[in-house]
């Protein structure tokens, strides 16, 4: 939801439902069925400024789903629904293992839209059709909802995902993806970095639990996150007598407890010649510095004076490790030495939403094999 991107106007017709006027009108009126219950979710931060959207359905009286990254952050909540204005929300339950939330909004008018019923994400098959509803970059004074189409892209073997290959974008998250007999089936969650149309929505199935026990739930106390950091340090020297000789190494450290999502990089450089230092941050020790899994590089031709630190990062919290490569391009040995320190900062679950979070513990990138962001 932070994130610059071009718009893309992209409906993907799945030939059993578009193949006839007929079929085209079955959309029509699983689409005109369906809107009436997807909000648009607007995250509010301690300035009154927004700080993002996102997208939320309606599963009970006056209770929504949504992604948990929707709103982790905000101070203030509103939502909206088609053609009424719009009203502030609690969040009352979350999942922090597969980045769920359910928001209560009172002031929605009764008895209010229908909630959408689910369906078993259990039994989704490879090229089943779906459709997704949600507000992909939506402006909080006019938002509009969109439509898109798809299949099932994959069955993998991890449950916590269903990955579809209908187009999403920042705003997406939290929107229901429509099974075709018109149930939700999941709730839009990712997208995989530098693929085209690699999204994920964590399965219905996965839900359900936490959509049962939250109807009596108190509100939680906002926002659900705090900045935290970790520092990663490199150091070294004394390299040769031998010409071009080198040094490697890397450090890893987990990210803190209840890590939500890692925002930022700081970094500081100092290296005496004649040394040469190449540094960069990864997902796996010693991770090439051109490979995608590979961030924030650095080298000792920059000055100093002009690192700027990187702001803005949306990247899921795992364990980060930091990677050098130092070099003596002479043939006598070098008496300099050298040093890089990384500040990494995240957003993490305050003790109060950590405390009220279901139970259970998010599977890292090298256990499922892939690496989503979410599609804010």
């Amino acid at each position: 939801m932070r994130r610059p991107a071009a718009m893309v106007l992209a409906l993907v017709g799945a030939a059993s439902l578009c193949a006839t006027p007929g079929g085209a009108q079955t959309l029509v009126d699983l689409v005109n069925r369906i809107t009436p219950s997807v909000a648009y979710v607007l995250a509010i931060g301690p300035d009154g400024k927004p700080l993002g959207s996102g997208t939320a359905f309606v599963v009970g009286p006056a209770t929504l789903a949504t992604a948990l990254h929707v709103v982790q952050d905000a101070n203030r909540l509103t939502v909206q629904l088609p053609g009424q204005t719009a009203v502030d929300a609690d969040v009352i339950a979350i999942d922090t293992a597969r980045d769920v939330a359910v928001l209560r909004a009172s002031a929605l008018p009764r008895p209010g839209p229908a909630p959408l019923p689910l369906g078993t994400s259990g039994t989704v098959q490879l090229g089943q059709s779906v459709t997704v509803l949600g507000y992909p970059l939506s402006e909080p004074e006019h938002p509009s909802v969109t439509v898109t189409q798809g299949i099932v892209s994959a069955i993998r073997a991890d449950p916590q995902a269903v990955q579809i290959d209908a187009a999403i974008n920042p705003g997406n998250s939290g929107g229901p993806v429509i099974g075709p007999d018109g149930r939700v089936i999941g709730i839009v969650d990712a997208s995989l970095r530098g693929a085209q149309n690699v999204n994920f929505a964590v399965p219905i199935d996965a839900a359900k639990a936490l959509l049962a026990r939250a109807g009596g739930a108190a509100p939680m106390p906002l926002p659900l996150t705090t900045p935290a950091q970790i520092v990663l340090r490199g150091s070294g020297g004394g390299l040769g007598p031998n010409e071009h000789d080198e040094k490697e190494g890397a450090v890893c450290q987990p990210p803190p407890p209840h890590a939500a999502v890692l925002t930022g990089v700081r970094v500081e450089l100092h290296v005496q010649r004649p040394l040469h230092l190449l540094a960069w941050l990864s997902w796996e020790q010693g991770l090439p510095p051109e490979s995608d899994g590979a961030f924030a590089k650095i080298d000792d031709s920059v000055n100093p004076q002009l690192v700027t630190p990187v702001a803005g990062l949306e990247l899921p919290p795992r364990t980060l490790c930091l990677n050098y490569l130092a070099v003596n391009a002479t043939s006598e040995r070098a008496r300099g030495t050298f040093s890089v320190v990384y500040t990494v900062d995240y957003r993490v679950f305050t003790a109060a939403a950590a405390g009220r979070a279901a139970p259970g513990t998010p599977r890292t990138a090298a256990e499922t094999g892939w690496a989503p962001v979410p599609a804010r």
